[in-house]
């Protein structure tokens, strides 16, 4: 795994600079449908469109599970443009490799751990879990019901959050700039038909 890494992080350096040399792209996206901080963290919107808009919102920040070992640095950017969502992104893989590798040397030798779950969710007990998914804060809530199905469960997804900012920052733009804004949220499809 550890080779995988390296040569995956050889290999996305190119990719990497495709994205922060490449004038044409550059001139498409920088400046283009900014959001800016203020307007990311009254709409709500979580993970890699909130840190480009200069919001260092990210749950993992709280240690949760493995995090309270690995160290863990949010990228953060300022300009809060399609430029700025897209680089997140690319430097979060640079993140994620890096903490892929400080996870590894941490394992230790043993059998595996398994944790056995309940076969009922307890009755009238609730239960609020978030946790930092690729596209941001992903948030659950669930209430027992004494059988194996919940009474309640709620689920609410990053794309959810921030397609709240599209209303307020899409009046007004070029309609050819739409399409990359879209892109550029990263929005999963399934996430938003509800």
């Amino acid at each position: 795994i550890e080779k995988m890494l390296d040569e995956f992080r050889e290999k996305y350096e190119v990719i990497a600079g495709f994205y922060e040399k490449d004038s044409t792209f550059r001139s498409r996206t920088q400046g283009v449908l900014k959001v800016p901080t203020d307007v990311a963290k009254a709409a709500g919107i979580v993970g890699p469109n909130a840190r480009a808009s200069g919001w260092k919102f990210d749950v993992r920040l709280s240690r949760y599970f493995a995090y309270e070992d690995v160290h863990f640095k949010p990228v953060v950017l300022e300009d809060g443009d399609i430029y700025a969502r897209t680089m997140v992104r690319v430097k979060e893989v640079f993140e994620s490799i890096r903490m892929a590798q400080e996870g590894l040397s941490l394992l230790k030798e043993g059998e595996p751990i398994a944790v056995k779950s309940p076969r009922n969710t307890p009755e009238g007990r609730e239960a609020v879990f978030r946790t930092e998914a690729p596209r941001g804060e992903l948030f659950y809530y669930v209430r027992g019901s004494g059988k194996p199905n919940p009474a309640r469960m709620k689920v609410r997804t990053p794309t959810l959050a921030t397609l709240r900012a599209a209303p307020v920052v899409l009046p007004g733009q070029e309609y050819q700039d739409v399409p990359a804004f879209v892109i550029s949220i990263d929005p999963c499809i399934c996430c938003t038909e509800r």
